[in-house]
């Protein structure tokens, strides 16, 4: 029970970044353990950690693209939450506070104005109050739309990207015609290759 409560740390904090030196001060502050938790041990946790990542996954993806995953999971889970919440209506309070001026000396309620001897007398404030109706913020859509997007990069999911990280040699790809000398055909020939060239482009 501790020690899954203690993944649960290491897996939050290492998404984010953290070192492992500080993911096992954080771990032991919010466990409020008394017995400091080992470099090593965090270590071990993140090992474990990253191959339970990389099995619920299809293929052997490398670690740090497992990482990467993982935090744009997180990412995507926390921008349709704020999404959620840009939708709530709510109502919007406002105070507007109306005074006069005078020259004298500064008594209760009264507030500088320009000088030491300028105030303003405060005698009325006026409350206000808005419905406010929310469609939600399109800002986390289209946040939410590009971290998909960089998902399926890491995926490969792109067929050209797919084709181009797969691809055992930086040869460029072999090209579908070839340039032709006009004069190796016959005038029969070429008013074929005529028809069929604007048959094409029809």
């Amino acid at each position: 029970m501790k020690k899954q409560h203690r993944l649960q740390i290491v897996a939050d904090l290492y998404k984010k970044g953290y070192s492992v030196r500080k993911i096992a001060e954080l771990a032991q502050q919010r466990m409020a353990s008394e017995k400091a938790i080992s470099a090593q041990t965090i270590r071990a946790d993140i090992a474990l950690l990253v191959e339970e990542w990389r099995r619920q996954r299809m293929g052997n993806i490398d670690a740090a693209i497992q990482l990467e995953l993982e935090r744009i999971d997180m990412a995507i889970t926390e921008l349709w939450e704020a999404w959620e919440k840009s939708k709530t209506d709510y109502q919007q309070h406002s105070a507007k506070q109306k005074g006069k001026i005078s020259v004298s000396k500064k008594e209760k309620e009264q507030v500088s104005l320009f000088d030491d001897e300028t105030f303003i007398s405060l005698t009325d404030t006026e409350q206000a109050t808005k419905d406010v109706k929310e469609y939600g913020n399109p800002r986390y859509i289209s946040e939410i739309r590009y971290q998909l997007m960089e998902r399926r990069k890491l995926l490969g999911l792109y067929a050209t990207e797919r084709n181009l990280n797969t691809a055992k040699n930086s040869e460029p790809p072999t090209p579908i015609g070839r340039m032709v000398n006009l004069d190796d055909f016959t005038e029969v020939e070429k008013k074929q290759l005529l028809l069929i060239a604007r048959k094409i482009e029809n």
